[in-house]
């Protein structure tokens, strides 16, 4: 387990966005909308930076992106940066999804079920990649 995570500590050091797009782009262009909630897959690492910024958490400073097993979402209400969610490729479910300051926004249970209602979507995308 410790070599696993010097490995990945390794992979984060020199990760780019053409990395990221070969690994993740698949989920380019991957959104779900309900009502006033909008959810975006994060296609590029400048994403991930202004993330962080609004959101004051560590998505970008602890290179989320460079997870292999990780798919990271915007979630956004009435167009407003609401929350940022990490969602497991291995175990299908919402890792985490917080908002300003690593908090729960009033709208976490109705973004989690959002991403949760569009797993097969998700897996939809899984398999036409490994095709």
């Amino acid at each position: 387990r410790r070599r696993l995570q010097e490995i990945e500590n390794l992979r984060k050091k020199s990760y780019s966005q053409k990395e990221y797009k070969k690994e993740k782009a698949a989920f380019f262009g991957l959104q779900f909308k309900k009502g006033k909630v909008l959810i975006k897959f994060l296609e590029n690492l400048k994403e991930f930076k202004k993330e962080a910024e609004i959101h004051k958490h560590c998505v970008y400073e602890n290179k989320y992106f460079a997870k292999l097993d990780s798919l990271i979402f915007s979630a956004y209400v009435d167009g407003k940066p609401t929350e940022t969610i990490e969602f497991s490729i291995k175990n299908m479910c919402v890792l985490q999804s917080r908002g300003f300051k690593n908090k729960a926004s009033s709208f976490n249970k109705e973004i989690v079920s959002l991403i949760n209602k569009n797993i097969p979507t998700i897996q939809k995308r899984i398999k036409e990649h490994a095709a």
